[in-house]
């Protein structure tokens, strides 16, 4: 049920979703896996997927759910703002693959040690770090990771770690390990490789389609506002928890004028309690300094005050960007008569994504911001702000300055 959709000429048609993977033609995973039967795997597989994974359609999770046996998917709905979910209902010898400090090369146990069920957690790098951190029962299973000889083949999203894996590719590497004897595995490889070739050819023939181009060293419309407006550039970074009902709060805000040295630094306070200790360990910050801060009227007042009228605001993830625009746009009795907060809330979709004006200046995906740092060989700018966001806000920093002066040298700021 829900394969082989057409338009009437024969040509599947994109634009339909398969009913029984819930996947657009292109990528339907039923058709990739044709009628052949599941692979028996031997080796229990749970996946702790993070829920914006759940319908993405670029994830490989359905692969595995159509394609083996013995899995379980398990979203992990939590709320930063409670305490840390309970375990799961995981049977004896469950082990954790994951790359970590403390994982060990799953090829290099001993069969007699080796795991008889695998957990896994499914999202980017960020959302599954996210998930180990709000789980941290996780942190009592054994941790495994694999060494893989040869570059992932998961082209059409990028993972910072060498060791990182799309969730399909994990899998089958781990099960070529845990049971060589299991037959089908090849087939399950050659559907994902699959996938990414009909992924890879729609995103070609869409930049072909667009007939705007850009030559290589002119200046580009992503970074082209900093070089022009550099002394209203307000660089920022936030910290925020996700609730549970799907919003994000503001939980420590720092901005930073590069032009004049003028900064902004505020902890938001909430009626509800205090982020899960997990993640306020995560920020490098206390319930004692949440305490301290000013409710989201109040945080909202002020930033628009520190923004000013003309303001240009750069930050390195356009989730910092999205919150930024959510709390500009607030309006109170305070804010509504004050001229100079409505202007700057007017100007508050000039923006720029300082990961795009890199990728663009390098022509290449960029990893994590402190991947960046170590590949460009920078340190972070010193900054009066506390905790995580302190340091995050001087690497953004340094970003900003090599797209600004990328022919410089920088050897004062190389690190050690």
């Amino acid at each position: 049920m829900g394969r082989n959709h057409n338009n009437g000429s024969g040509e599947r048609d994109s634009r339909h979703m398969c009913l029984r993977c819930h996947r657009p033609e292109v990528s339907c995973v039923c058709r990739l896996l044709g009628d052949q039967p599941t692979v028996n795997n031997r080796t229990g597989i749970t996946i702790l997927q993070h829920p914006r994974e759940r319908f993405h359609p670029k994830g490989t999770v359905p692969i595995a759910q159509h394609g083996l046996t013995h899995v379980q998917v398990v979203v992990a709905h939590f709320d930063e703002n409670k305490e840390p979910t309970a375990t799961l209902d995981l049977p004896a010898g469950t082990g954790l693959l994951y790359p970590h400090e403390r994982s060990r090369p799953l090829a290099e146990v001993a069969p007699a040690l080796r795991p008889a069920h695998l957990i896994l957690l499914d999202g980017t790098w960020g959302n599954a770090h996210r998930l180990y951190r709000s789980n941290p029962w996780l942190g009592n299973l054994p941790h495994f990771h694999l060494e893989p000889e040869e570059p992932g083949r998961y082209r059409i999203r990028g993972e910072p770690d060498p060791l990182g894996r799309s969730t399909i590719e994990a899998i089958l590497g781990a099960l070529r390990i845990l049971e060589p004897e299991t037959r089908g595995l090849d087939r399950l490889g050659q559907a994902f490789d699959a996938m990414i070739d009909a992924q890879v050819a729609v995103i070609e023939r869409e930049a072909a389609g667009s007939r705007r181009r850009v030559r290589f060293g002119e200046p580009h419309p992503v970074h082209a506002p900093l070089l022009e407006r550099y002394n209203n550039v307000v660089l920022v970074y936030t910290e925020a928890v996700a609730c549970a009902d799907g919003r994000r709060r503001p939980v420590h805000w720092v901005a930073l004028r590069p032009a004049s040295g003028q900064t902004f630094e505020r902890f938001g306070k909430s009626d509800s309690a205090p982020p899960n200790p997990n993640h306020l360990a995560h920020m490098e910050l206390t319930a004692e300094d949440l305490a301290s801060g000013v409710n989201d009227d109040q945080l909202a007042r002020d930033w628009r005050k520190f923004l000013g009228p003309t303001p240009l605001v750069a930050a390195w993830s356009q989730s910092t960007l999205n919150l930024v625009a959510t709390l500009t746009n607030t309006t109170d009795s305070d804010s509504a008569a004050d001229s100079t907060a409505n202007s700057a809330a007017d100007s508050a979709a000039s923006t720029v994504l300082l990961k795009a004006a890199y990728c663009n200046l390098r022509r290449t995906t960029s990893g994590t911001l402190a991947s960046v740092l170590e590949r460009e060989g920078l340190a972070p700018f010193p900054t009066p702000f506390r905790g995580r966001a302190g340091r995050r806000i001087g690497q953004a920093q340094a970003v900003l300055e090599l797209i600004l002066h990328p022919s410089e040298q920088r050897t004062d700021r190389r690190l050690k």
